[in-house]
């Protein structure tokens, strides 16, 4: 998703580029719901809140998706 995002001008992809970082660049455009979503879920599991689902996984290849078309 970020990759996709990288391509549209929406953010840069870097290495230090955090979850918030990328949902702020997006809070006011078209993907704002859809980023805001992904990147909750990424925090809420890269952090050790939870553990993934298939759910999780589903939606995020979702989100990349529609972010790259």
């Amino acid at each position: 998703m970020v990759e996709a995002l990288a391509r549209r001008g929406v953010v840069e992809d870097r290495p230090s580029l955090t979850a918030g970082e990328v949902r702020r660049s997006t809070a006011t455009g078209e993907f704002s719901t859809l980023v805001s979503e992904a990147t909750a879920r990424y925090e809420r599991i890269r952090y050790g809140l939870d553990r993934p689902t298939e759910e999780d996984l589903a939606a995020m290849e979702s989100a990349a998706r529609r972010v790259g078309s």
